[in-house]
């Protein structure tokens, strides 16, 4: 489960987006950009984690704001987009390999 996930990580990293600095660049897409990013900064870390032999793994499921908002001092202009919890006693899993490109005719 996503809480027995997040129990075992020695460490969480949680990516949450400031909306307000996003909106006024792009007003209709600041959410997907912020989504979009959020899932290209998991694969670095994701990457890193594999060369350094650190268990890595995105913890999925429904996230209670509350706790984090008070912990980060978030505004309701923050985004959490999602949490990817590292080390501590995570299994240690191969790496999914990368999507290949897709070509838009």
């Amino acid at each position: 489960s996503a809480q027995d996930k997040f129990d075992r990580a020695g460490v969480v990293l949680f990516l949450i987006s400031q909306l307000s600095a996003i909106e006024p660049l792009y007003p209709e897409k600041a959410r997907e950009f912020s989504y979009l990013e959020a899932g290209y900064m998991c694969r670095v870390v994701e990457e890193r984690a594999a060369e350094l032999k650190i268990a890595c793994d995105v913890l999925t499921g429904d996230v209670t704001m509350a706790p984090l908002t008070a912990l980060f001092d978030l505004e309701s202009t923050h985004l959490y987009t999602l949490a990817i919890g590292l080390g501590g006693t995570l299994p240690l899993r191969p790496l999914d390999p990368p999507a290949q490109p897709v070509t838009l005719a």
